[in-house]
């Protein structure tokens, strides 16, 4: 804007790295195959002279379009022609989608970056591996054969480069092969250093890789890309923590959040990051050191740190009283994150920074937000004990004899009906079974893009990762934990969950802020 007397902007869309409905408005891409990404077409245009203002045009194409009716829109006529909408930036540089200026009053989320109001002492990213299909897998044993393979290779490497690679660079030595490794470029460094890897019996854990979806995991510094602060928040297989994982900044998905008890991944929503809030960290006691506890699994080095602040509980009792307990605020800030009309009212602050929490006027009020985000807690950490909803199971009579494992594993499950016209009442489990009666109502509850139900379908499928060949059947998880209806009954229990969800989400109360 200091260099241009006019900017023109028009929005293709396009957005191909959205799912669902976000998805289908985006319309076709642009460049076919090319990319997935929002393409614009930006016009400047300077005149003779120095500039001391700037006139924003701005053009959205507009929601389901394909490809072909997007070129014959940009095809059909001049830069005149076009409707173009003046833009006037915010103060904060929003060109379009303002964020409310309201919500810089309210305390952060956060404490770490100098915000003394700030409700959480320490967040985190999720898990980032680099190297999922060797660091993840639904198969506890499979995934120990895996780890052993990597490292073994990885050793051999650093004691071949010792011993054979004369000045040679790590790049042009190593064996890159993805059917034996993964590397990154701490790999490298400490190959080089001559560091080997090893495996901890400690470091198997469970993780919530996705929403729903649990997955042994090997949980390490050395074997992990970056762990970020989540060495404190479970230091050790024997620690019990849980807190609430939200969609990161930037997202050019809708805001979710979700309660979990174990490690989350990087991208629990599919893709682009997000913060981890755990009810409490861990730190060494004078028995220990945190990456000692971590290594042996000792929970008896470690000191428990509650991670709500002390500020923000004399702050939330100088409001609603003296009763009030770290525990409430941790509920009340879930249930808040649910409510509908918080997520609307500041959908742009949402996309660009870390949530902002109001104290809602009134005890009555702040104790229903707690109760909410309490029974929304309890539902979406204890889902796999939840009773299933009552789907109709209905057997085809493709059906032959097979022992219940058997009987209900699935390669790949679907939607009734076809894309664009999916029937999401029915799901074809298997070529011999599918599910009915699924209330419209369950596709309501939205994690990211997807339903809580779509991501079942999504994640509960036999998948070979093409560079490494490595399988993870989800059928192993059901077969290992001696349950073979475990995938079938987990669809009962997230379309149960979903109601229930909404119901509470319906139950909040407004607002009401100033």
């Amino acid at each position: 804007m200091s260099e241009f007397h006019d900017i023109y902007v028009y929005n293709l869309r396009g957005n191909q790295r959205t799912a669902g409905e976000q998805s289908r408005r985006e319309g076709g891409k642009v460049f076919d195959s090319g990319s997935r990404n929002t393409v614009a077409i930006l016009l400047l245009v300077k005149r003779p002279g120095t500039v001391t203002s700037c006139a924003l045009h701005y053009r959205d194409i507009g929601d389901y379009l394909d490809r072909k009716a997007k070129l014959a829109i940009v095809d059909a006529g001049s830069v005149a022609d076009v409707p173009w909408e003046a833009i006037n930036p915010s103060v904060a540089g929003d060109w379009i989608n303002h964020r409310n200026a309201g919500f810089e009053v309210f305390a952060s989320l956060s404490a770490k970056a100098g915000d003394k109001t700030g409700i959480f002492g320490t967040h985190s990213r999720g898990l980032a591996t680099a190297r999922d299909a060797w660091i993840y897998n639904s198969s506890r044993p499979t995934l120990g054969l895996n780890l052993e393979a990597m490292v073994t290779f990885y050793n051999d490497e650093v004691r071949r480069y010792a011993n054979e690679a004369n000045g040679c660079s790590v790049d042009g030595f190593i064996n890159v092969d993805p059917r034996k490794f993964s590397w990154n470029r701490a790999d490298k460094t400490q190959l080089k250093n001559g560091v080997l890897h090893a495996i901890g019996d400690d470091g198997y854990r469970q993780s919530s890789y996705r929403p729903f979806q649990k997955q042994n995991v090997h949980f390490s510094r050395q074997l992990n890309d970056m762990i970020y602060q989540l060495g404190t928040i479970y230091p050790s297989s024997e620690t019990h923590n849980i807190g609430f994982y939200i969609s990161g900044s930037g997202s050019t998905k809708p805001f979710s959040c979700l309660m979990t008890d174990l490690i989350p991944d990087v991208n629990l929503y599919g893709s682009e990051g997000g913060q981890f809030f755990p009810r409490y960290t861990y730190s060494a006691t004078a028995r220990g050191t945190l990456f000692a506890a971590m290594a042996e699994g000792d929970d008896n080095t470690l000191q428990q740190v509650d991670n709500v602040t002390d500020a923000a509980l004399s702050d939330y009792r100088s409001t609603y009283g003296p009763e009030v307990s770290k525990d409430d605020i941790f509920h009340y800030v879930y249930g808040l994150l649910h409510s509908p009309e918080y997520r609307t009212t500041f959908e742009a602050d949402l996309k660009k920074m870390l949530p902002r929490i109001p104290q809602v006027p009134g005890a009555e009020r702040f104790q229903a937000f707690v109760e909410a985000g309490k029974a929304l807690s309890d539902l979406h950490i204890g889902y796999e004990s939840s009773a299933p909803y009552p789907l109709t199971e209905v057997t085809t009579g493709l059906a032959v004899e097979k022992d219940d494992f058997a009987f209900y594993e699935v390669t790949k499950m679907k939607y009734a009906g076809k894309a664009g016209a999916w029937d999401k009442t029915r799901i074809i489990y298997n070529s011999h079974l599918t599910l009915e009666g699924i209330p419209a109502e369950a596709q309501q509850y939205m994690l990211g893009s997807r339903s809580a139900v779509d991501w079942i379908l999504e994640r509960y499928q036999v998948k070979t990762d093409k560079a490494s060949g490595i399988v993870n059947d989800p059928n192993d998880w059901s077969r290992e934990h001696g349950l073979p209806r475990y995938i079938i009954d987990l669809i009962g229990r997230i379309v149960a969950l979903s109601l229930e969800t909404n119901r509470i989400v319906d139950s909040l109360p407004e607002l009401e802020l100033d």
